[in-house]
């Protein structure tokens, strides 16, 4: 009998997947990514509630915004800091665009199913009777 025997082991993906470290990350994202979510805000709150135990690991991570271009470390920063990924970029718009009446309105009927915490956001939405098309200069 002949022990020394070489056993290969392959793993076979679904067509379109691959399997990556953060997978586990995202599996829990979302679990706690289940509706009701009614504000961005909603989201933060669910990402802490995720991991209240684990920050963010430092790994660098390099990105690059043009093919051409040298990979850079993406900035990390930690509670409470505040940094630019993107500089020089100005403001598209000076104000809130406004949302049609018609939009205004059926956001409006949608409220019962919103906490009532929120509903402030949606009553403050500016609305205009005509659609306003912008041109954009490029």
């Amino acid at each position: 009998m002949n022990l020394n025997q070489d056993i290969e082991q392959v793993t076979l993906i679904s067509n379109g997947h691959t399997i990556m470290e953060v997978d586990s990350v995202h599996s829990t994202l979302e679990h706690y990514f289940k509706p009701p979510l009614y504000s961005p805000s909603d989201y933060i709150t669910r990402m802490r509630m995720a991991r209240p135990n684990q920050p963010p690991s430092s790994q660098n991570i390099q990105y690059k915004t043009n093919t051409n271009d040298d990979c850079e470390n993406l900035p990390i920063t930690t509670k409470n800091q505040v940094t630019t990924y993107v500089k020089n970029v100005p403001n598209l718009y000076t104000a809130q665009l406004p949302i049609t009446k018609a939009k205004y309105e059926d956001l409006q009927s949608l409220k019962q199913a919103i906490e009532k915490d929120h509903h402030s956001f949606y009553d403050n939405l500016k609305y205009t009777e005509h659609i306003i098309f912008h041109q954009l200069e490029i």
